[in-house]
């Protein structure tokens, strides 16, 4: 058996890496999409106890996963495991990582909480100014925690051993379970983006040199020009003569073309000065010059 260990691959470091990010992102998406579930009412009332589902959902996670195995959810999906100390028991060794990681995680998220409960315990505790004193000594505790957390990533750099702290004080090793598989890079992405990229980049080149204006005004006319065949001269209102032939509401500062029909000054305006070569809708001719109306259009439209 102690053969078969020996010839395990040590886990590269950024699999050590991976394998701890992954169970980290788990824990997140899982209490994420608890309090999605707890934001409607009544519900909502659970969302004051969330150190206490951060808890147990660590503890599941940990239950059905190193608790049972000898990896973590992570550990299992790049196919790697510890190798526990042989001079420890091993069940010993779980339960040191469940005290760890589950029950020091949820007394940091109620740290108030304890501190009450150690003031309810002891006596004369605010006149003894106990509470500060506990209150220092976590914090203290914490600081001193991050500080070894960051040398021991210094550490694990160098020699690609113990990627946390807790692996380093118990001596746990991080092995491939069987054969390394290769890594493979899967440039896909960066391919969708290039194509999006090239795609974005033609646009902008190109949309700046389309007068849009211009199609507008194509389609319009054809449009235009189907509707007044399908007209009958001999019923035309003579309100229409008053209506703007481009956009078919009563003229508002009236303007007449050179074809002599009436339009805004602004559709009209507007429309000579993206397109040059402007037909009039009715009749196909080239507006080039305009001028007001003469004609003084009736009150009662």
């Amino acid at each position: 058996m102690d053969n078969k260990k020996s010839k395990k691959l040590k886990a590269l470091r950024v699999t050590q890496l991976d394998a701890q990010q992954i169970d980290e992102q788990l824990v997140n998406l899982f209490t994420q999409q608890i309090k999605r579930s707890l934001s409607e009412k009544p519900f909502t009332v659970l969302l004051n106890f969330q150190p206490e589902i951060h808890g147990l959902l660590r503890y599941i996670l940990w239950k059905f996963s190193l608790g049972k195995s000898n990896s973590t959810i992570g550990q299992s999906l790049l196919n790697t495991e510890y190798r526990f100390n042989s001079r420890w028991n091993v069940k010993n060794q779980k339960q040191l990582h469940f005290i760890a990681t589950v029950v020091l995680g949820y007394i940091k998220d109620r740290l108030n909480i304890v501190l009450y409960v150690i003031e309810l315990l002891l006596k004369d505790f605010k006149k003894s100014n106990y509470y500060s004193t506990v209150e220092k000594i976590f914090n203290k505790f914490e600081n001193v925690f991050h500080c070894l957390s960051l040398l021991n990533l210094f550490l694990f750099i160098s020699t690609g051993n113990y990627v946390n702290l807790f692996e380093r004080l118990l001596n746990w090793k991080h092995l491939f379970r069987g054969k390394q598989s290769p890594r493979y890079i899967d440039y896909e992405y960066m391919r969708t983006e290039l194509v999006r990229s090239t795609i974005s980049e033609t646009l902008f080149i190109i949309l700046p040199l389309i007068n849009f204006k211009k199609v507008s005004n194509t389609i319009q006319y054809y449009l235009k020009k189907v509707s007044y065949m399908r007209k009958d001269n001999d019923n035309i209102d003579k309100t229409l003569d008053y209506i703007c032939k481009i956009c078919s509401e009563r003229t508002v500062n009236p303007y007449i073309s050179e074809c002599e029909h009436m339009f805004c000054y602004y559709c009209i305006m507007g429309n000579i000065q993206n397109d040059n070569s402007y037909m009039c809708p009715v009749c196909d001719a080239v507006i080039r010059n305009f001028k007001p109306s003469p004609i003084i259009l009736p009150n009662d439209m």
